[in-house]
């Protein structure tokens, strides 16, 4: 199978809570899995993602700290506070703004916090797409899309019921260098536009801006 002849669908699942008054009823978070169209119409699961989409606009209305709503909802999302907002929360920090050289075109944030494609679909282009596809497709309204360049294979020791799906992964077949593998997973990122923060691993693309890889082809 190459890119060109592989039909790619993401089906996933989005919550909302009707009044609710916790801090983080500003982040809405799609979950789902990548799916492979197969000739005969059925769908082959091949992956997983998840992003969240933070209404910083919303929150702002309401006098709601930003960091009250990334922290609220997980320690992981809380990670971007600093080198997303810093001290200029709720508008994006100076660094960011440098950066993307003021192309962040909206007050919200995308955050892409998994993509895992399995072995046998990896190395076609599949994860470049399904990246650029959630970065056009969920990304209205947000100023940036961010993530942070973290290996899989790097993650604590998986519970029993996520074994079969890791096995799938193989991620046992990765580079086992953290700063090699980091690295390369920062080229790799690249290719869609996103630029490297200067502290820790995390990238921003400015939605103000065009995704380069759409064009490479």
């Amino acid at each position: 199978m190459t890119e060109d002849d592989s039909l790619i669908e993401l089906s996933w699942d989005s919550v909302s809570l009707l009044d609710d008054s916790e801090p983080d009823k500003w982040v809405y978070s799609y979950c789902g899995d990548i799916l492979n169209i197969e000739e005969d119409d059925s769908r082959t699961k091949i992956g997983k993602f998840s992003a969240q989409y933070i209404d910083v606009g919303g929150a702002m209305n309401e006098g709601e700290p930003i960091f009250e709503i990334l922290d609220c909802h997980s320690s992981s999302l809380a990670e971007y506070f600093e080198p997303i907002f810093g001290d200029n929360a709720p508008n994006f920090s100076d660094t960011v703004e440098q950066i993307t050289k003021g192309n962040a075109d909206g007050c919200n944030l995308l955050i892409i916090d998994r993509v895992e494609i399995i072995a046998e679909y990896r190395g076609k282009g599949i994860g470049l797409r399904i990246l650029s596809h959630m970065m056009v497709r969920l990304s209205m309204g947000a100023g940036i899309v961010a993530l942070k360049a973290f290996p899989l294979q790097f993650e604590l020791e998986q519970t029993n019921e996520d074994q079969t799906w890791h096995k799938l992964l193989s991620l046992e077949s990765f580079e086992n260098n953290v700063e090699i593998s980091t690295t390369k997973l920062k080229d790799y990122y690249s290719r869609l536009g996103f630029k490297c923060l200067p502290a820790g691993d995390f990238m921003v693309f400015p939605t103000g801006e065009e995704i380069p890889w759409l064009f490479e082809k």
